[in-house]
């Protein structure tokens, strides 16, 4: 019996190297039928012992590295191959249960990808949607800004740009429905230097919230403190860890991916995992095509400090000390 399904499934056939973990020198190649964030099902020459879990390999068509994980076998079925004198095949159903945050990501942005070209190619033909990586933090700001519903409903920008006392910049300085200030950080890179900025970047925020309520207007609430969104492409698991020790009363990851839809620049915009269904939003203005899409946010399960390297610790030493 297949197993119950949360995720969403992208039906796609994605080259595969696996070994059974109880083979020492035994690999094999073959193809998946589809793959979501939990899982994979796969189809075989030869069976598989339902109780030895399975290395895996998964080739995706959007990088060189293969998605590395261990799975277990949930299901299989008996199928008949008429193309090969039906010689018997297997098919299987397979739950991740060894794979690492950052793969997850990756599989998430895939399959949000490619179910957009999927859902918009009776209007546009599939071949004239590509993804596209955007080189330049400065088209990716535009692109949020244009559809800054889909990072979050209801979030306005009051600026941009800002340049802080402490040598820092904000990309985007928001206000969420209730009145909270909201900073938006584009993430372009995974340099540990972006987290000591994300903390600069919040505790001069705090410490100017009145300032800032002068300057924008009573939208501003100063008795809420600031929170932060952290927007980029894709967030590896040390990331987000270092980012999980930060005390501050709400931190939101989103990824993007871009799109070049018949020449035009667009933008996906979706939580790091796909555990939910998306609304999908199109703005066109001067002949762009700007696309986001929008999703609940994802909550990260924090974990012991003692995890983190020094360098990080002295960082969140000094933000407590400043609170």
């Amino acid at each position: 019996m297949e197993e119950n399904r949360k995720q969403i499934r992208l039906d796609i056939p994605l080259d595969i190297t696996y070994r059974p973990l109880d083979k020492r020198f035994f690999d094999a190649d073959t193809t998946s039928k589809d793959i979501s964030t939990g899982g994979i099902r796969m189809v075989a020459n030869q069976e598989l012992d339902p109780s030895s879990d399975i290395g895996l390999q998964v080739h995706m068509p959007d990088n060189d590295e293969p998605i590395v994980a261990e799975a277990a076998i949930v299901w299989r079925r008996q199928i008949l191959n008429q193309k090969n004198n039906y010689k018997e095949r297997y098919e299987f159903g397979l739950k991740f249960v060894e794979i690492s945050g950052f793969d997850r990501s990756r599989i998430a942005k895939f399959i949000n990808t490619r179910l957009y070209i999927q859902r918009h190619s009776e209007n546009i033909p599939s071949k004239n949607i590509v993804s596209l990586k955007l080189k330049e933090k400065s088209e990716v700001i535009s692109l949020i800004k244009e559809n800054i519903n889909a990072v979050e409903k209801g979030l306005r920008i009051i600026d941009e740009q800002i340049d802080t006392n402490n040598n820092t910049i904000i990309d985007l300085l928001g206000i969420d429905v209730s009145g909270q200030l909201v900073i938006l950080h584009i993430k372009t890179s995974d340099k540990q230097l972006f987290i000591e900025e994300i903390l600069k970047n919040y505790d001069w925020a705090h410490e100017n919230i009145a300032l800032l309520h002068r300057i924008y207007g009573k939208d501003v609430d100063i008795k809420q403190d600031p929170r932060i969104i952290i927007i980029g492409d894709l967030f590896s698991e040390s990331f987000r860890r270092y980012v999980s020790y930060i005390n501050v009363n709400s931190i939101k990851f989103s990824t993007y991916q871009g799109l070049e839809i018949n020449g035009d620049k667009a933008l996906l915009i979706g939580p790091i995992d796909d555990n939910t269904s998306h609304q999908i939003s199109i703005k066109k203005k001067s002949a762009e095509n700007h696309v986001a899409i929008q999703e609940e946010e994802t909550q990260i399960d924090p974990e012991e400090i003692s995890d983190a390297n020094e360098e990080h610790k002295k960082i969140i030493r000094w933000l407590w000390k400043k609170r």
